[in-house]
């Protein structure tokens, strides 16, 4: 979190965070918001690509196991939509394998 106090508030971008379980979702919010960054959470990947381009996020973290649209997917779809990229963050509370192959 250290990005957090070297970066004024104007340079950085908000955090989108996407998670389908509401629970994870609250805390990790929470635990953002605490650290100073601004949180836009969402529970699905539905609308995704036009937040991504009206917030320009400077960082996107993403639950990897999510139904519909993983995030992987969402990855991708952000990739293509956004130039230069935002730096993301996967983690998954069951599937380790999954990101190490995505690592």
């Amino acid at each position: 979190m250290l990005t957090a106090r070297i970066m004024s508030q104007r340079e950085r971008g908000p955090v989108v965070l996407v998670d389908d379980d509401p629970l994870v979702l609250r805390v990790l919010a929470k635990s953002l918001e605490n650290a100073g960054f601004r949180v836009i959470a969402r529970e699905s990947a539905f609308g995704l690509t036009a937040l991504l381009t009206a917030e320009l996020p400077s960082v996107v973290v993403l639950d990897v196991s999510m139904p519909g649209l993983d995030g992987p997917g969402v990855w991708s779809v952000a990739r293509s939509v956004l130039a230069p990229a935002p730096s993301v963050i996967f983690y998954s509370a069951s599937d380790a394998q999954a990101l190490e192959a995505l690592a």
